[in-house]
């Protein structure tokens, strides 16, 4: 009996140790901003992994001293103790990073909080975007946060348009608080080989791809690949903040919702090997 559990808890090991390498094999790009300097600008920032050139940015665009963390589930994202910014200005491409090209189903994900947008009823705008170049709204797929009414602010999707969307009515945000948000990017056939649909999931909790999003938005981008992550802010005063964290993009759900650590994988295996000593 023993020699059996011991087995399962090998095979449960080994089974996470593959899923690992699975998910990392799929991660293209992945950004934690703990190896800058805090209050630096991001324009010229060059660390992370997979990315193809360094950050472009605005001045309002900088590391801030706080890290974001996401706990639902079975996801459990600790984003360190440092973050990106954005404070107080507008800009269509407040910051951007280029990956490599991706002409099939991809994935972005990252973690979002303000600290501002839904304290006061003044309308704040947050985005982010995927395309081939700088931000056009048409030739683009994002999700971004908006004023849905009054002081409530709502994430909602959008793709090859300049405004509009549908918002995720489940949700609305409250200041302050951490949220993950997961992206998807694929072709429906439609419109060619032109990307043409984008799903948002919020808050996800499970490391597999839920069967159905929190809210989608279809139009043709007339781009049949894409290679640019942006930022964009629009109606923003003076005290208005976003921190961001933890950007990944990859080919699977798996590559951009951390997988199982190598940690518990150790105690899992170091586990197995004590039950064998006491059988």
């Amino acid at each position: 009996m023993i020699r059996k559990s011991a087995f399962r808890v090998c095979a449960a090991a080994v089974g996470l140790a593959g899923l690992s390498v699975s998910a990392s094999a799929a991660l293209l790009s992945h950004e934690s901003f703990e190896t800058y300097s805090e209050g630096s600008a991001i324009s010229g920032a060059n660390d992370g992994q997979g990315w193809t050139g360094a950050w472009a940015g605005q001045a309002a665009a900088t590391i801030a001293g706080t890290g974001l963390s996401y706990s639902g589930g079975d996801i459990n994202i600790d984003g360190g103790g440092q973050a990106l910014r954005i404070l107080g200005d507008s800009n269509n491409n407040m910051a951007t990073r280029t990956f490599a090209p991706q002409s099939d189903t991809f994935y972005f994900s990252f973690l979002f909080q303000s600290p501002t947008a839904g304290a006061e009823t003044e309308r704040d705008f947050f985005q982010v975007w995927l395309s081939d170049g700088s931000y056009s709204g048409t030739n683009s797929a994002s999700v971004a946060h908006d004023q849905f009414s009054g002081a409530t602010h709502r994430f909602l999707a959008r793709i090859a348009k300049n405004s509009g969307g549908p918002f995720f009515n489940d949700l609305d945000t409250v200041v302050n608080e951490t949220y993950l948000v997961v992206g998807k990017v694929s072709k429906t056939g439609d419109s060619g080989a032109n990307f043409d649909r984008v799903d948002i999931f919020i808050n996800p909790t499970t490391l597999t791809e839920p069967a159905v999003s929190s809210v989608f938005d279809t139009g043709d981008t007339n781009r049949s690949s894409m290679s640019v992550l942006g930022i964009r802010t629009a109606l923003l005063e003076s005290t208005d903040e976003y921190l961001l964290d933890e950007f990944r993009i990859g080919t699977t759900w798996a590559s951009v919702i951390p997988e199982p650590g190598s940690l518990a994988i150790a105690m899992m295996l170091g586990g197995a090997m004590l039950l064998r000593r006491r059988r």
